[in-house]
């Protein structure tokens, strides 16, 4: 096997035994700032106490994995790391100090290992590398000059740590160069202590990126230099890139010792530190927050295994506000958790995308005790409410159009894993998916396949999320957001052959295949059976254990085109273009038949008469007869028509719901688990009296209507919830797109928030269109909890559309991340307002 670098390193040893003079200070000072290794020698551990260690823990990592998960990332200590982890090689097992005993105890306490040698000899272990640690950082802080150990107790003195076992099992094959049982990464930490075995395999990264081995000697530990310190350091003293690959087919041992600063420390460079030539690197930060972007408890970004401190707060050139003593104001906090208040920003609109307050050198100007900063995010003026101890609004987030392909299969699990994981670090409460009747049911009537689903539904469990799940009885593609098309079953779309209008029909006779139109609803058009009820009785029946568990926490039913309770009035398939009016649905045979009924029960009073000058789909209100102000819409035909068709779509939501109560019924959890409608916002030309675009959709909600009242009263009936969209979209934003549009979205968002409150009906939301910038999530917030609401009355759930490659990108994660602590009422840490400038004294 061959290496980048077949010369070991050649590091400093330092004898800790002895006072630190000049030459091996030198020494020193140039290994952390070229390697950040170096190497220390009579630190008082004897060979005998590693070989205690070593025997006792091969105890553990020879027992079966099932009895390692026990103390896994799902248990409640979380103390062993496995091997599907962080690597397929390596597995681990953390003991916390500074009673390291009663650590280790616990652990073998889950295990059922009775033996109390193991917690003795890692409480002795743990207590003299404890007081190492102290020594080293000493010396360390040395060789930035005269007087710096000074600095211990000031900046220091309140610093932990913790020790990790390490076990590496070799691949069966070796033949490949470099097989790494432990990817590169940097430490999280101040310093770390490391024991290798006579097995090897530690590299360092030079800063021209070259592999440098560090070998194994007998009697020699390996401290590095970690993130925390660097921050600190402004990177005079450097934390490297570091991996282990395996050099032999053998197992290696390895104990690494963390020395960490406190949870609650704001870690910022000190100014003498800085000097006055230079600028800070890092922006101040909270040592947990970044713990936690590494390495939650909860599961763990454990596949940020090659993220560094750099990326997480790392800012050339940010500039600090000073007080008048010249001292940072940061720095005057006593290393408590920072209370802060949120104030109001200026900014600028000159940039399209936002960076972090002072990122980019603007300056910091103090005015009456508080800070105001100037940002380049695209808005004039905002302000931000506190939304600390508001109440918990659950967020989902809704998993890609295509993560089941045709063949129900999913769809590159070991991705879908990791960006799972990172949504389970940020405290996302589950994810939704769509069940699409065109995978499960393609084969024919009553064959159904959930295998992809299955797999899915159990990669959730396992991560501890909560899934909701959308019966999908359109089909997927053609509409906004669409990436992959999943048509109607094959059978269906057959039987539509011979009788096309099982779909909706416009006026000049053309079907739209999206879905099926509701004037089917009591018809036997398909195989002999009507509606959906043998499909979500068999997905009830099939994911039994999902329900029974509680992971299942919502069943959203599909009740028309983009799963909405609406007409498909306006299809880009049919050259629909925003923002067009759209055209009434009703022309297939079975929905004609049914206004024939209703007109036949007014003595033929309309029998024979026709819509006129309703115009085409991309008509504007005032362009047609009907829908122009005074129009026909509101003429005694035109309002019997419109409440005829309002009335079909109601009677479509009802029918179908209450099937869907039927079938969902009788587990434990049903009564949590409420049937979900999802209805569109349908916002452009709003401000007119007519309400065209809602009027062809089915909603006659015309300005003297209320349109959505009705639908309310309907879903309290069946203890549905209602998920509405839009609610990130600002009417000034419409206005400056499309001015003649006469758009609304928040009057509409408000009116139909308030219908279905007002009928006591919940209401859940999600976004319309990709939202990742701080003005949208904010526009969310505003309406998932009003402000000054005497019923205190807030959104049961929210669902974040989508999950996707954009929304993994760092700043877009940090800025969901920031909403969704504010959806849960979480108070915001202090790294996050220290780096928008929305802070008070610390």
């Amino acid at each position: 096997m061959k290496y980048q670098s077949e010369n070991p390193l050649q590091l400093p040893v330092l004898d800790v035994s002895q006072p630190l003079h000049s030459s091996s200070l030198s020494s020193l000072a140039a290994a952390c700032q070229e390697w950040g290794f170096f190497q220390i020698i009579n630190h008082g551990i004897s060979k005998d106490l590693y070989s205690k260690i070593y025997s006792l823990s091969k105890k553990i990592f020879c027992l079966p994995s099932e009895s390692k998960l026990k103390l896994g990332p799902f248990s409640l200590l979380k103390t062993y790391t496995p091997h599907f982890i962080a690597s397929p090689f390596f597995e681990s097992l953390r003991v916390s100090g500074p009673d390291f005993a009663a650590s280790a105890q616990r652990s073998a306490d889950v295990l059922s290992e009775q033996d109390s040698e193991f917690s003795e000899v890692l409480q002795e272990y743990g207590n003299k590398v404890t007081e190492l640690s102290k020594m080293i950082l000493k010396f360390v802080l040395m060789t930035l000059g005269d007087g710096y150990e000074t600095k211990y107790e000031s900046e220091f003195k309140n610093c932990h740590g913790y020790l990790r076992i390490n076990n590496y099992t070799p691949p069966e094959n070796l033949e490949k160069e470099e097989t790494e049982g432990l990817g590169k990464h940097t430490d999280m930490s101040c310093l770390t202590i490391v024991y290798q075995d006579e097995i090897g395999g530690l590299q360092v990264r030079s800063k021209d990126g070259k592999w440098m081995n560090i070998l194994p000697c007998e009697g020699t530990l390996v401290v590095n230099i970690g993130d925390m310190l660097q921050a600190w350091s402004n990177e005079r003293l450097r934390s490297s890139e570091h991996r282990v690959v395996f050099k032999k087919p053998l197992n290696r041992f390895s104990l690494a010792f963390f020395w960490c600063f406190e949870d609650d420390k704001v870690i910022l460079a000190p100014d003498e530190v800085v000097g006055q030539e230079h600028t800070r690197i890092y922006k101040p930060f909270v040592c947990l927050d970044y713990v936690k972007y590494r390495e939650s408890n909860e599961k763990g970004r454990f596949e940020k295994v090659g993220f560094t401190v750099k990326d997480f707060a790392g800012v050339v050139g940010f500039p600090m506000p000073k007080s008048e003593n010249g001292i940072d104001r940061v720095r005057r906090s006593t290393g408590k958790r920072c209370s802060c208040k949120l104030r109001s920003v200026l900014v600028k609109s000159s940039a399209p995308s936002r960076s972090a307050v002072g990122g980019s050198g603007e300056k910091f100007a103090e005015q009456d005790g508080s800070l105001h900063g100037i940002a380049s995010w695209n808005q004039q003026e905002i302000q931000e409410r506190d939304f600390t101890n508001t109440p918990y609004v659950p967020v989902y987030v809704m998993l890609p159009l295509g993560i089941i392909n045709m063949e129900c299969k999913l769809v590159d699990p070991r991705e879908l894993i990791n960006q799972l994981r990172i949504l389970k670090s940020i405290n996302v409460d589950g994810v939704m998916v769509d069940c699409w009747w065109g995978i499960v049911e393609a084969r024919g009537p009553r064959q159904y396949n959930w295998g992809g689903y299955k797999r899915l539904f159990r990669i959730v469990r396992a991560l501890n999320l909560k899934l909701q799940v959308v019966m999908s009885f359109h089909e997927c593609g053609g509409n906004v957001g669409d990436d992959v098309h999943i048509p109607l079953p094959q059978w269906v779309i057959e039987i539509g052959t011979k009788d096309p209008d099982i779909f909706f029909t416009d006026k000049e006779g053309r079907r739209n295949q999206e879905c099926l139109t509701w004037g089917i609803d009591k018809e036997r058009v398909l195989s002999g059976r009507t509606g959906f009820f043998d499909y979500m009785r068999s997905f009830r029946v099939e994911f039994e254990e999902f329900f029974r568990d509680g992971v299942i926490t919502e069943i959203e039913i599909g009740l028309g085109p983009c799963g909405e309770l609406r007409y498909p009035s306006y299809p880009a398939k049919h050259d629909w273009k925003y923002p067009g009016i759209g055209e009434f649905q009703c022309y297939d045979k079975y929905l004609m038949k049914s206004f024939e009924k209703t007109t036949e029960a007014r003595v033929n009073q309309f029998w024979g008469k026709q819509l006129e000058g309703v115009g085409s789909y991309n008509s504007k209100p005032h362009e047609t007869k009907f829908f122009c102000d005074g129009g026909a819409y509101d003429s005694y035909y035109g309002r019997f028509f419109l409440k005829w068709y309002s009335q079909v779509l109601i009677d479509h939501g009802d029918q179908v719901l209450a099937l869907a109560n039927l079938a969902f019924a009788g587990t434990p959890i049903a009564a949590k688990c409420f049937d979900s409608l999802a209805a569109i916002g349908i916002h452009w030309w709003y401000k007119t009296a007519s309400h065209a675009a809602e009027l062809t959709a089915g909603f006659y909600n015309s300005a003297n209507r209320d349109g959505y009242a009705p639908i309310a009263l309907m879903l309290k009936k069946h203890k549905t919830t209602l998920n509405f969209t839009c609610v990130e979209l600002r009417t000034l934003d419409q206005y400056e797109e499309f001015p003649e549009a006469l758009a609304d979205p928040e009057g509409l968002v408000w009116q139909v928030l308030n219908a279905a409150w007002d009928a006591g009906v919940h209401v859940a939301s999600e976004n319309a269109l990709p939202c990742y910038d701080r003005q949208g999530f904010n526009k969310i917030l505003q309406n998932a909890k009003p402000y000054g609401d005497p019923d205190k009355r807030h959104l049961s759930a929210f669902t974040y559309l989508r999950l996707s490659p954009d929304l993994m990108v760092e700043h877009n994660l940090m800025e969901f991340e920031r909403f969704v602590k504010q959806m849960h009422g979480k108070i915001l840490l202090c790294y996050e307002l220290i780096r928008e400038n929305l802070y008070e004294d610390l």
